[in-house]
């Protein structure tokens, strides 16, 4: 059995154990995609993504990178000495997130790892890995996310 394997499996159990909680009814699970970068399982009609500890930090720091421009003016400028009308006018540009990261990355008030880190404490990882319910549940060593 591979490491991926076997990781799989546990993360089937903790999704088993979350979901059987106070439930008599509990629905069977199905794996459904399983990389490296987490795994993905079917209970109930539901999809829910589990993740490690690594795995969830890697996954929502691609998405905050890839979402600079979705956050209010406000909270980028607590990054990037910038004014809002600049803002602005970059959001309207063909690659808003690139200029804005720069803006961040060379704004001297911390770059992207401290904009990441204001943005998870704020809001938590389940904000941006979680577009059902923005939950985060951890379940042992594994944090589950509904999907849909």
């Amino acid at each position: 059995m591979s490491t991926v394997e076997g990781k799989t499996l546990t993360k089937k159990k903790a999704l088993k154990d979350l979901l059987s909680e106070g439930s008599e009814n509990f629905m069977s699970i199905t794996s459904v995609h399983t990389t490296t970068h987490g795994s993905t399982f079917l209970s109930g009609g539901c999809e829910y993504l589990i993740l490690t500890d690594k795995e969830a930090n890697a996954r929502v720091d691609c998405i905050i990178r890839d979402s600079v421009e979705n956050f209010s003016t406000e909270f980028i400028q607590r990054f990037a000495p910038i004014s809002e009308e600049d803002i602005r006018v970059i959001k309207e540009t063909s690659r808003p997130n690139c200029i804005l990261t720069e803006c961040i990355e060379e704004g001297g008030l911390g770059g992207m790892c401290k904009f990441i880190d204001s943005a998870i404490q704020t809001d938590g990882r389940g904000h941006f890995l979680s577009p059902y319910d923005g939950e985060e549940k951890e379940a042992g060593n594994y944090f589950i996310y509904k999907m849909n």
